[in-house]
């Protein structure tokens, strides 16, 4: 029975990752919701998972993650939505796997970055063949120039990888 009330905690977790994946790239924003859901969630997980949770570890990589993020947030780097939905998925990852959690998310945040800027110039230039501004209705806003990158999707993303890794769930 434990087993399954945990699957049923990842799998909550997954849907959370994806749904601010999705809200950020299609508004630029991560609801509150989200970062706060996976904060509940966790002790629920902890409570069916078959060790104890290393809480310190946790709470710690937690708290790291959100000064961090603070100190990004403050030099327009990162948006808010980003620090609190990286702050609750670190929650999960733990100290353990924080320098994976980061390093991975860096990478994937850059690859994100790169395409979506070889993409808003390839949107640009078709804006201009068909005569239209690059502003264009038809074009989503994520692929008009100078938009943010939308980093919770790289941090969704290696935070669903890294959950198949041992020590990642409680």
């Amino acid at each position: 029975m434990n087993a399954y009330l945990l699957s049923l905690c990842y799998g909550t977790f997954v849907l959370l990752l994806v749904a601010a994946a999705v809200a950020d790239t299609v508004s630029f924003t991560i609801p509150n919701a989200i970062p706060a859901a996976l904060i509940l969630l966790f002790p629920v997980a902890a409570a069916f998972s078959p060790g104890p949770a290393d809480w310190t570890g946790r709470l710690g990589a937690a708290a790291l993650v959100f000064a961090a993020g603070l100190l990004a947030f403050r030099l327009k780097l990162f948006g808010g939505g980003d620090v609190k939905l990286w702050s609750a998925a670190a929650l999960w990852a733990g100290l353990d796997l924080l320098v994976a959690q980061v390093i991975l998310t860096a990478a994937l945040g850059g690859l994100l970055a790169l395409l979506l800027l070889i993409a808003r110039e390839s949107a640009g230039r078709v804006a201009k063949l068909k005569g239209s501004p690059e502003h264009a209705p038809s074009c989503p806003r994520i692929l008009t120039a100078g938009a943010p990158v939308p980093y919770g999707i790289a941090i969704a993303l290696s935070s669903i990888l890294l959950s198949q890794r041992p020590g990642f769930l409680p």
